[in-house]
């Protein structure tokens, strides 16, 4: 494998060729820190390298799954991943470092991604826009003089950048999905209940708040899904009931869908730029076809 062609894979790809024989998870690993350190720089999305941690863990036999081998983010905030900070993007947090994964990190691993960094985010998620004071602005890199989003901005930008074709985030209010349209890419949010929190946080913003990833492919959102998603013990209720895998799901033809738009500001008081209506009525038509 040529691996100038690292970004032409989406996750399901690139855990193919690990599969198949045709490039190793230390290749991939190596060239995506290449590549983190070549932008990361002027992007700031990664604000905590976690390089010894993906060795060892490749050193060891990876799960079987389906991301065997695939070097992967993990948003800084609320995923403990034992032995490394979780500053939750605040200056209060800086010193804190969790001695347990929780259930959605060791679904993650279980998938078979090495984790290799840890993303900015704003302090508690809790903006759309990445400028914690602890760890400092996050960039676009599709030009540095514009907002990557958030709250999982970070994560958004490493995808964007071509560091990783896949790292995770959290949606309450957009944290997926802006990052996800600052950056051309795919960010989904689920249904409440489908991702676990546990053990500490079993219904974070009462329910509105549900993780998963930003990809460049809606194969590897809906197969990362898959992997992560039911119920963990103490949750406070069920997930909705699935039909199926949603990987399947997104290989077959949909029946007739509805959509909703709306070309009004969130803030009210807000007006929107005359590009952001030009683009919402291009989507518009593109999915009227």
């Amino acid at each position: 494998m040529s691996f100038k062609e690292y970004a032409d894979y989406d996750a399901l790809g690139l855990a193919k060729l690990v599969a198949d024989g045709q490039v190793t998870p230390s290749e991939l690993l190596d060239e995506a820190i290449r590549r983190r350190d070549a932008v990361n720089p002027e992007i700031n999305a990664v604000v905590h390298p976690m390089d010894d941690v993906a060795r060892q863990t490749i050193a060891n036999p990876l799960p079987k799954g389906p991301f065997t081998g695939v070097p992967f983010l993990l948003k800084d905030f609320c995923a403990a991943y034992a032995g490394v900070p979780l500053t939750n993007g605040s200056r209060a947090f800086k010193e804190y470092v969790p001695d347990y994964d929780c259930e959605l990190v060791k679904r993650f691993k279980a998938s078979g991604v090495v984790t290799f960094g840890k993303t900015n985010t704003p302090e508690f998620a809790i903006v759309g826009a990445t400028e914690p004071a602890l760890h400092g602005t996050c960039r676009n890199p599709w030009n540095p003089q514009r907002t990557v989003g958030g709250s999982s901005g970070g994560s958004g930008a490493a995808v964007a950048a071509g560091i990783v074709p896949m790292a995770s985030g959290g949606d309450g209010g957009g944290s997926l999905r802006i990052p996800a349209a600052c950056g051309g890419l795919v960010g989904f949010k689920a249904s409440r209940g489908r991702v676990p929190h546990g053990p500490l946080h079993g219904d974070p913003w009462y329910g509105q708040v549900q993780d998963g990833v930003i990809t460049r492919s809606v194969r590897d959102s809906a197969a990362m899904l898959d992997a992560i998603r039911g119920t963990d013990l103490g949750a406070p209720y069920a997930e909705p009931p699935l039909t199926g895998t949603l990987l399947d799901a997104c290989t077959r033809a949909p029946k007739k869908l509805r959509i909703a738009f709306s070309d009004q500001p969130l803030m009210r008081d807000g007006k929107l730029h005359p590009d952001a209506i030009k683009g919402l009525n291009q989507t518009v038509t593109l999915l009227q076809e």
